[in-house]
Protein backbone atom coordinates (compact mmCIF):
# COMPACT_ATOMS: atom_id res chain seq x y z
CA UNK A 1 0.00 0.00 0.00
CA UNK A 2 1.37 3.41 -0.99
CA UNK A 3 2.26 5.90 1.74
CA UNK A 4 -0.36 8.35 0.41
CA UNK A 5 -3.01 5.62 0.70
CA UNK A 6 -2.03 4.83 4.29
CA UNK A 7 -2.08 8.51 5.17
CA UNK A 8 -5.47 9.02 3.51
CA UNK A 9 -7.01 6.04 5.30
CA UNK A 10 -5.53 7.09 8.63
CA UNK A 11 -6.64 10.70 8.27
CA UNK A 12 -10.13 9.80 7.05
CA UNK A 13 -10.49 7.14 9.74
CA UNK A 14 -9.52 9.52 12.55
CA UNK A 15 -11.83 12.28 11.32
CA UNK A 16 -14.78 9.96 10.78
CA UNK A 17 -14.28 8.21 14.11
CA UNK A 18 -14.11 11.46 16.05
CA UNK A 19 -17.01 13.02 14.14
CA UNK A 20 -19.10 9.86 14.30
CA UNK A 21 -18.50 9.26 18.01
CA UNK A 22 -19.34 12.87 18.85
CA UNK A 23 -22.57 12.66 16.87
CA UNK A 24 -23.62 9.39 18.45
CA UNK A 25 -23.03 10.78 21.95
CA UNK A 26 -24.87 13.97 20.99
CA UNK A 27 -27.84 11.96 19.63
CA UNK A 28 -27.95 9.65 22.64
CA UNK A 29 -27.81 12.46 25.17
CA UNK A 30 -30.41 14.68 23.55
CA UNK A 31 -32.89 12.16 22.14
CA UNK A 32 -31.87 8.61 23.04
CA UNK A 33 -35.06 6.74 22.16
CA UNK A 34 -35.52 8.35 18.73
CA UNK A 35 -31.81 8.03 17.92
CA UNK A 36 -31.76 4.30 18.65
CA UNK A 37 -35.16 3.65 17.02
CA UNK A 38 -34.05 4.93 13.61
CA UNK A 39 -31.35 2.26 13.42
CA UNK A 40 -33.80 -0.51 14.30
CA UNK A 41 -36.12 0.34 11.43
CA UNK A 42 -35.87 -2.48 8.87
CA UNK A 43 -34.36 -1.81 5.47
CA UNK A 44 -36.97 -3.36 3.19
CA UNK A 45 -37.77 -3.25 -0.51
CA UNK A 46 -39.46 0.14 -0.18
CA UNK A 47 -36.35 1.65 1.42
CA UNK A 48 -34.11 0.08 -1.23
CA UNK A 49 -36.17 1.53 -4.08
CA UNK A 50 -36.37 4.90 -2.30
CA UNK A 51 -32.56 4.88 -1.87
CA UNK A 52 -32.09 4.16 -5.56
CA UNK A 53 -34.57 6.89 -6.49
CA UNK A 54 -32.73 9.37 -4.27
CA UNK A 55 -29.40 8.29 -5.80
CA UNK A 56 -30.88 8.84 -9.28
CA UNK A 57 -32.13 12.30 -8.25
CA UNK A 58 -28.64 13.20 -7.01
CA UNK A 59 -27.06 11.96 -10.26
CA UNK A 60 -29.54 13.85 -12.44
CA UNK A 61 -28.97 16.95 -10.30
CA UNK A 62 -25.22 16.61 -10.79
CA UNK A 63 -25.60 16.56 -14.57
CA UNK A 64 -28.00 19.53 -14.49
CA UNK A 65 -25.72 21.54 -12.22
CA UNK A 66 -22.69 20.68 -14.37
CA UNK A 67 -24.51 22.00 -17.40
CA UNK A 68 -25.40 25.16 -15.46
CA UNK A 69 -21.73 25.32 -14.46
CA UNK A 70 -22.60 25.31 -10.75
CA UNK A 71 -21.53 21.85 -9.67
CA UNK A 72 -18.33 20.77 -8.04
CA UNK A 73 -15.70 20.66 -10.71
CA UNK A 74 -13.93 17.39 -11.08
CA UNK A 75 -10.60 19.14 -10.63
CA UNK A 76 -11.60 20.15 -7.10
CA UNK A 77 -12.17 16.51 -6.18
CA UNK A 78 -9.09 15.30 -8.05
CA UNK A 79 -6.80 17.67 -6.13
CA UNK A 80 -7.89 15.97 -2.96
CA UNK A 81 -7.40 12.46 -4.30
CA UNK A 82 -4.48 12.78 -6.73
CA UNK A 83 -2.02 10.78 -4.63
CA UNK A 84 -4.49 8.13 -3.50
CA UNK A 85 -5.22 4.89 -5.28
CA UNK A 86 -8.68 4.49 -6.77
CA UNK A 87 -9.69 1.83 -4.25
CA UNK A 88 -8.68 3.96 -1.25
CA UNK A 89 -10.57 6.96 -2.67
CA UNK A 90 -13.69 4.85 -3.14
CA UNK A 91 -13.48 3.32 0.35
CA UNK A 92 -12.93 6.73 1.98
CA UNK A 93 -15.82 8.30 0.09
CA UNK A 94 -18.25 5.48 0.95
CA UNK A 95 -17.25 5.59 4.63
CA UNK A 96 -17.66 9.36 4.60
CA UNK A 97 -21.20 8.99 3.23
CA UNK A 98 -22.13 6.56 6.01
CA UNK A 99 -20.69 8.65 8.84
CA UNK A 100 -21.95 11.96 7.46
CA UNK A 101 -25.52 10.67 7.27
CA UNK A 102 -25.41 9.25 10.78
CA UNK A 103 -24.02 12.56 12.01
CA UNK A 104 -26.07 15.06 10.04
CA UNK A 105 -29.42 13.37 9.45
CA UNK A 106 -29.35 10.67 12.12
CA UNK A 107 -28.17 12.89 14.93
CA UNK A 108 -28.23 16.63 14.25
CA UNK A 109 -31.41 16.80 12.15
CA UNK A 110 -33.16 14.38 14.49
CA UNK A 111 -32.37 16.53 17.52
CA UNK A 112 -33.17 19.82 15.76
CA UNK A 113 -36.52 18.39 14.60
CA UNK A 114 -37.53 18.04 18.24
CA UNK A 115 -36.63 21.69 18.87
CA UNK A 116 -37.49 23.47 15.61
CA UNK A 117 -39.69 23.36 12.55
CA UNK A 118 -38.55 20.52 10.26
CA UNK A 119 -37.76 22.87 7.35
CA UNK A 120 -35.64 25.06 9.57
CA UNK A 121 -33.85 21.93 10.85
CA UNK A 122 -33.11 20.82 7.28
CA UNK A 123 -31.76 24.26 6.34
CA UNK A 124 -29.55 24.57 9.44
CA UNK A 125 -28.15 21.05 9.00
CA UNK A 126 -27.53 21.71 5.29
CA UNK A 127 -25.70 24.96 6.00
CA UNK A 128 -23.46 23.20 8.51
CA UNK A 129 -22.96 20.30 6.09
CA UNK A 130 -21.94 22.65 3.26
CA UNK A 131 -19.63 24.70 5.47
CA UNK A 132 -17.86 21.57 6.69
CA UNK A 133 -17.11 20.81 3.02
CA UNK A 134 -15.39 24.16 2.50
CA UNK A 135 -12.17 22.41 1.46
CA UNK A 136 -13.58 22.60 -2.08
CA UNK A 137 -13.28 26.41 -1.83
CA UNK A 138 -15.61 27.41 -4.66
CA UNK A 139 -18.85 29.05 -3.52
CA UNK A 140 -20.60 27.31 -6.42
CA UNK A 141 -19.51 23.97 -5.05
CA UNK A 142 -20.72 24.89 -1.57
CA UNK A 143 -24.12 25.89 -3.01
CA UNK A 144 -24.30 22.53 -4.77
CA UNK A 145 -23.35 20.65 -1.59
CA UNK A 146 -25.98 22.67 0.31
CA UNK A 147 -28.54 21.58 -2.31
CA UNK A 148 -27.53 17.90 -2.02
CA UNK A 149 -27.87 18.14 1.76
CA UNK A 150 -31.33 19.70 1.43
CA UNK A 151 -32.42 16.79 -0.79
CA UNK A 152 -31.02 14.24 1.68
CA UNK A 153 -32.67 16.07 4.58
CA UNK A 154 -36.05 16.12 2.87
CA UNK A 155 -35.83 12.40 2.13
CA UNK A 156 -34.85 11.70 5.73
CA UNK A 157 -37.82 13.75 6.90
CA UNK A 158 -40.24 11.98 4.56
CA UNK A 159 -39.04 8.40 5.03
CA UNK A 160 -37.89 8.65 8.66
CA UNK A 161 -35.19 6.21 7.62
CA UNK A 162 -31.51 6.90 8.14
CA UNK A 163 -30.69 3.94 5.89
CA UNK A 164 -32.26 5.52 2.79
CA UNK A 165 -29.90 8.48 3.12
CA UNK A 166 -26.88 6.34 4.06
CA UNK A 167 -27.26 4.13 1.00
CA UNK A 168 -27.99 7.00 -1.43
CA UNK A 169 -25.16 9.20 -0.10
CA UNK A 170 -22.65 6.33 -0.15
CA UNK A 171 -23.65 5.30 -3.68
CA UNK A 172 -23.35 8.91 -4.82
CA UNK A 173 -19.89 9.33 -3.26
CA UNK A 174 -18.81 6.01 -4.76
CA UNK A 175 -20.06 7.10 -8.20
CA UNK A 176 -18.12 10.37 -7.97
CA UNK A 177 -14.93 8.56 -6.87
CA UNK A 178 -15.22 5.97 -9.64
CA UNK A 179 -15.83 8.71 -12.23
CA UNK A 180 -12.75 10.58 -11.03
CA UNK A 181 -10.67 7.38 -11.06
CA UNK A 182 -11.75 6.55 -14.61
CA UNK A 183 -10.97 10.06 -15.84
CA UNK A 184 -7.66 10.10 -13.94
CA UNK A 185 -6.67 6.78 -15.52
CA UNK A 186 -7.62 8.07 -18.99
CA UNK A 187 -5.31 11.06 -18.60
CA UNK A 188 -2.36 8.90 -17.44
Amino acid sequence: MKNADKQALKSTGKSLLLFGATSVVFGLILNKSAFIAQFKKPFLFEEITTSLLLFAILLISTFIFQNLNNSPTESEYVKQEEDQSSLVSIVCSVLAGIIEEICFRGSLQLVLNSLLNSWLSIIIVSLIFALLHRQYKSWKTLVYIFYVSIVLGVYYQITESIWVCVVAHSLYNMFVSISISINKNKSN
